[in-house]
């Protein structure tokens, strides 16, 4: 079966989420960016993410709080302003120095037999694979809410703060295992082209 050309990388931005709750500003766009070549030939070919934040803000944060103490217990009484996650999850594929997108797929997608069969077996192809998991999970997972309230202690208010810090990492850590499942551990496998080498 002859080999398709890779699908074409279309940079751009698209809307992830956009509302306000009581305690939760949401403001997240994805954005594909023209893939990239690396000085090095180490790799041959990555795609990857980073959520960035708007200007020189996190991409998640928490707000304040006023407490009171009664009876030596901090209790919050006010939020100061609302929980934030805003800005854009960059995503970027990026080929080795001596790859291009018409190489052939080493394992993952591209050697799978659906794959194989459609002729879809390129270097291009697993990583657009790897770019569309990314998009298809910001589109088909919330994000993390915010549980922050008054009338919380102060030290469970703190909780709060740093579940949702956690819940946020482990949104994107989960994305990326997403991708690792479903794009690289089919066909033949990463793991075992790792343990093995290349397929005979």
């Amino acid at each position: 079966m002859k080999q398709n050309p890779p699908p074409r990388t279309k940079a751009g931005k698209a809307p992830v989420a956009k509302f306000k709750t009581a305690v939760l500003d949401v403001d997240v766009q994805s954005e594909v960016l023209p893939d990239g070549v690396a000085k090095t030939s180490t790799f041959h070919g990555r795609t990857s993410f980073r959520p960035v934040g708007v200007g020189k803000k996190m991409f998640a944060s928490t707000p304040g709080a006023r407490t009171v103490i009664e009876d030596g217990t901090e209790t919050v009484t006010k939020l100061t302003g609302r929980a934030e996650i805003k800005g854009l999850v960059r995503i970027q594929t990026v080929y080795g120095s001596k790859s291009k997108p018409t190489d052939r797929s080493g394992y993952g997608r591209g050697t799978t037999a659906a794959d194989e069969a459609a002729g879809n077996t390129s270097l291009g192809f697993h990583e657009s694979c790897h770019r569309q998991d990314y998009l298809d999970y910001l589109a088909g997972h919330a994000l993390p809410k915010y549980t922050g309230a008054a009338g919380m202690t102060a030290a469970e208010f703190d909780d709060a703060a740093n579940s949702f810090v956690t819940a946020v990492d482990e949104y994107f850590a989960d994305m990326e295992r997403y991708s690792v499942d479903n794009t690289d551990e089919v066909g033949y496998k990463k793991s075992i082209h790792k343990a093995k080498g290349p397929r005979q």
